[in-house]
């Protein structure tokens, strides 16, 4: 069958023909949602900054102390004398408001009261105010120049360090017996729990040992609860290669396992305290 001409069907569809009323709906719905979405964040927000001050307040006024309420009072009187100027200095300098032209007049030029009192503050500002201002100014921009030279010393000295791999370097055996007597650090007892723990044994026991205490003032127990008897005579010579250097160390077997890594502690713990 020949097709001769064009067909409706096979004509492209018009997009505005497309849409209809109920997209258009659609459409207004989704932005009057986020619309309100946003007025409603806004309220939330505005609550919790007021809820928050209230609190504030609430707090503030139940302080007993005399001398925190006065020193809050004369903080909130200067900070709403600096809004109030601030508010004032914005449309003044918006609107091109000029109180001096070119010059500031003589006291014989003006008349008033308040205007006599404003040119002498600005007199007194200038002569009093200002050049302490601008030396304490100058003395904060030395000081923070110092303070970004010494921390990028600092920095370019870490640096050599991890570049060269630089360690400390201990002159002499450091012992806690060249002090003189050890009496008065405490007496401290390190149980070491493990049950076929073939992998980090040595580590745990090494770690220990290398404590920074007095070696008569340290008591370390290896408190096994292996099975495998190849485990036990590591875990032994373990031991026996630290008791050589001269730490305290002991090791304990015990054959039933009641209550698992916390009834070694409880067992060993009756032990020691017998001991002694």
């Amino acid at each position: 069958m020949e097709i001769h001409g064009t067909d409706a069907v096979f004509h492209p569809l018009d997009k505005d023909k497309a849409k209809n009323g109920k997209q258009f709906r659609w459409l207004l719905l989704l932005r009057a949602h986020k619309a309100f979405a946003s007025a409603a964040c806004f309220g939330n927000t505005l609550s919790s900054l007021l809820h928050s001050l209230r609190k504030r307040l609430l707090h503030r006024s139940m302080d007993k102390s005399s001398k925190g309420r006065i020193l809050f009072r004369v903080i909130l009187t200067f900070l709403l004398m600096a809004l109030a100027f601030l508010s004032f200095e914005f449309p003044a300098h918006f609107k091109g408001w000029r109180y001096f032209q070119g010059h500031i007049p003589r006291t014989s030029e003006i008349k008033g009261f308040f205007h006599n009192a404003y040119v002498s503050w600005l007199e007194f500002r200038a002569g009093y105010i200002a050049p302490p201002i601008q030396s304490l100014s100058t003395l904060y921009v030395a000081l923070f120049l110092v303070q970004s030279l010494d921390r990028m010393l600092l920095c370019l000295g870490c640096f050599w360090i991890k570049l060269k791999k630089i360690r400390p370097n201990i002159q002499g055996d450091l012992d806690f017996e060249l002090e003189g007597s050890n009496s008065e650090y405490p007496m401290v007892l390190v149980q070491i729990p493990m049950c076929n723990e073939r992998e980090v044994y040595e580590q745990s026991i090494s770690v220990v040992c290398e404590l920074d205490w007095p070696k008569d003032r340290l008591l370390i127990q290896v408190l096994d609860d292996s099975d495998d008897e190849g485990l036990q005579w590591l875990i032994k010579g373990e031991v026996s290669k630290w008791s050589h250097r001269g730490v305290n160390i002991i090791y304990r077997h015990r054959l039933f396992r009641t209550g698992y890594k916390a009834g070694n502690l409880k067992s060993a713990m009756k032990d020691t305290m017998s001991a002694l």
